[in-house]
């Protein structure tokens, strides 16, 4: 599995908290998405099963992925330009050498939510409760380092080539000292503590010192034979008295590796303080290496032209270091060692010099130009005899390069593109061989702007925002936009408007407006979008909807609305009864529609579609037609005769809805018409009688919509009954005479 390597400014500042130990924070969701987008692409972590096995990249900062749960052996053996390593919470097991030879690494960091391991303010690595002393970065440029009280342990390879330090005072609680714990380091003096129990192979060999001395407090420490391999001291001192030592094994493992041997618990100055020369801003240190017992130290000075000695305060260590200014030039200091019986020896005086520090006063400036201009890269350097040398890097190089015959402070040439991206400083040098290197400078080099997309035309509704926007390609560009109103004669730059898109919310007086854009680049060169222009619709108003009609079949009808607005089209729709969805009768440009509807068309409901030619719409509130049949009488009633007596039945027909009936009649010398009461169906039977004879009779007809039609007027003739009303008689006569019958 392969994982991208990670910028080291960047991601330590965008991904971690600094913890007042140094150690960074709990990785969270965000931090682990990071990581995830960085652990696709390169080539610089090998892991194998969650083992980091190697690790090819140059960064300064290294952050290890989240996937990795142990580092194995000299997976960053001579990663020379590693000076801080990110662990993370996944990280549970390291081995001893995964560290070896990293020879500018000056940090560890360990995520604070790993159960494992830790780190103190110094960047040193622990275990999690600080009791191992894992690994002291080998690029720490300290002289001396105090082991803290809590750690119990210094483990495998622990100050393995620590080529800075010359010494290490462990604290009384430290019981074992691993194996290679101080190969290859130059302690110019060591002291084992009492509390001592174990001291493993090879824990200090190859200590290449002259003069190394060594004291000795931990008499029943089991030592291992090998832990003094390719090691001399110039003096060895057990404390306490020979007997006490002839059995151990530190007399088998220190056999021949020494050519003064002490039993004495006196103090003795082996290494006195040596005159130095230093720059100022650099580190001094005065160091002394004494042996006795319980030995304490307190340092003096007298600054060039004071009379007498100062006690220092808080200086009481065997080795100080500090960073003097010039006012310590030709300062002298001397050091009194005490030990626990109250006897004190001085050490020898020693005079500092303070050189004036090589200083740069002006960095190198990052430039902008364009291809073929020139330009101009300078530095401004303080000190002695001074020398410069500058170096270049361009965009697709993985490392600095020599720039050759480049060696004033200030160097002019004319780059092309090739150079755009390149990074430019220079080392400055001093008579006394001092360097110093200058800050880094980036050359931009500007292709010509070009713009990709210009502006278009827009149509927006008032009242809503619109966007004008240009995409170009250029360096670092900026935008000005222009604007020309309908009835202006030339363009005004839109005070604001410097991005490449813009939004706003137009009122009217911005219709018909024209744009463009001026884009810019960083040395200066100009281009101009074209002209693009915005129209701007009011907003729709209804301010009449259609109202419900009712009509009477075979009437036309019209439905009508009226609306504010701009280009505005109208489109009707329709819903007959009994149908599930509406249907247009088409896009019109007036606001009304006109047709002669069947009775197919009873209780259709409509409304209209109002649309500007920004396709915004309103839609109008929903009406009914209500059609109603036509009160029409289509068959009248009849004039009759009948006998009187007999039934007769007089009636009518009409079309039309909810019918409702109603008779009246006048008789023979009535002057008018009268209400005949129950008389309400279409039809009449009567039996009349004599005082019928000459009536008339009318009907009147009402439908459901209160529309009333009157029948025509008829008259009823009543004829007499036949009847008799004498009978004939029976009569006699005498043969011969007339007979005479009647009736009546």
């Amino acid at each position: 599995m392969k994982f991208k390597k990670l910028t080291a400014l960047c991601l330590t500042a965008l991904l971690f908290l600094s913890t007042g130990t140094g150690a960074f924070a709990a990785e969270t969701n965000s931090t682990r998405a990071a990581n995830a987008a960085y652990a696709s692409a390169d080539s610089d972590f090998t892991i194998e099963n969650g083992v980091l096995t190697a690790y090819s990249g140059e960064d300064a900062t290294v952050m290890i992925p989240g996937s990795v749960t142990a580092i194995s052996g000299s997976a960053f053996r001579n990663s020379h330009s590693m000076t801080k390593i990110l662990i993370p919470s996944s990280v549970t097991k390291i081995d001893s050498d995964a560290f070896d030879f990293c020879d500018m690494l000056t940090e560890f960091q360990v995520a604070a939510n790993n159960t494992d391991f830790s780190n103190d303010s110094n960047g040193v690595l622990y275990n999690s409760t600080q009791k191992t002393l894992v690994r002291f970065p080998r690029g720490n440029a300290s002289t001396s380092f105090k082991i803290p009280d809590s750690v119990t342990s210094i483990g495998n390879s622990a100050f393995f080539n620590s080529i800075y330090l010359t010494s290490v005072t462990m604290p009384s609680s430290v019981k074992v000292i691993d194996g290679f714990a101080f190969t290859r380091t130059k302690l110019s003096s060591i002291t084992i503590p009492s509390s001592v129990t174990n001291v493993r192979k090879y824990a200090f060999s190859n200590i290449d010192v002259n003069n190394l001395s060594i004291t000795i407090k931990a008499k029943n420490a089991a030592v291992d034979s090998t832990a003094f391999n390719g090691t001399s001291f110039s003096y060895v001192a057990f404390d306490g008295y020979e007997s006490e030592w002839e059995l151990s094994d530190w007399n088998s493992a220190l056999d021949g590796k020494y050519s003064m041997l002490s039993y004495s618990t006196g103090i003795t100055i082996h290494h006195q303080p040596q005159n130095s020369t230093v720059t100022e801003g650099e580190s001094a240190t005065l160091s002394l290496t004494a042996s006795g017992d319980n030995l304490t130290y307190q340092w003096y000075y007298k600054k060039s032209g004071a009379s007498s000695f100062t006690a220092w305060s808080g200086k009481t260590n065997a080795s100080e270091t500090f960073r003097p200014d010039t006012t310590w030039n030709g300062c002298q200091f001397y050091c009194i060692v005490n030990d626990g019986y109250g006897n004190s020896v001085s050490s020898n005086t020693v005079t500092l010099t303070v050189r004036t520090k090589l200083e740069i006063t002006t960095q190198p400036q990052n430039k902008t130009v364009s291809p073929g201009n020139i330009v101009t890269l300078s530095v401004v350097a303080s000190g002695d005899s001074l020398t410069y040398q500058w170096y270049y890097k361009k965009s697709d190089a993985t490392a600095f390069s020599i720039w050759s015959n480049r060696t004033n402070p200030s160097e002019t040439f004319t780059p092309d593109e090739s150079w755009n991206g390149a990074k430019f400083y220079c080392v400055v040098k001093d008579g006394s061989g001092n360097s110093i290197s200058s800050g880094t400078a980036t050359l931009t080099v500007n292709p010509a702007i070009s713009i990709t997309q210009n502006p278009s035309d827009e149509i927006v509704v008032i009242g809503e925002e619109v966007t004008l926007s240009v995409t170009a390609t250029g360096q670092e560009l900026t935008y000005q936009w222009y604007y020309q109103k309908s009835g202006q004669t030339s363009f005004t730059a839109w005070s604001g408007k410097t991005s490449a898109s813009e939004r706003f919310a137009p009122d009217m007086s911005w219709d018909e407006c024209r744009f463009y854009c001026v884009v810019k680049d960083g040395t200066g060169n100009t281009k101009t979008s074209s002209t693009a222009k915005i129209t701007v619709y009011p907003q729709i108003v209804i301010t009449q909807h259609p109202t419900n009609t009712t009509i009477t079949e075979g009437s036309s009808v019209t439905f009508s609305l009226e609306a504010t607005g701009k280009n505005l089209t109208y489109e009707w729709y329709y819903r007959k009864s009994g149908e599930t969805s509406f249907s247009s009768f088409g896009k019109k440009t007036t606001p009304s529609i006109s047709f002669t509807p069947d009775y197919s068309w009873n209780e259709a409901l409509f409304y209209c579609i109002v649309e500007d030619g920004a396709t915004r719409w309103r839609a109008t509130d929903t009406v009914r037609l209500t059609i109603h049949k036509p009160l029409k009488i289509v068959r009248q009633p009849e004039s009759a005769a009948v006998t009187e007596g007999d039934s007769i039945t007089i009636d009518l027909d009409v079309e039309g809805e909810g019918l409702t009936y109603q008779w009246y009649y006048k008789k023979k010398g009535q002057s008018s018409f009268t209400k005949w009461e129950g008389k309400t169906q279409s039809y009449l039977i009567i039996t009349p009688n004599a005082t019928f004879d000459g009536i008339q009779l009318y009907c009147v007809v009402t439908d459901s919509n209160g529309l009333s039609i009157k029948s025509k007027t008829i008259a009823l003739t009543v004829n007499n009954k036949l009847k008799i009303t004498t009978q004939p008689m029976n009569n006699t006569i005498y043969l011969g005479d007339p007979l005479t019958l009647s009736l009546k």
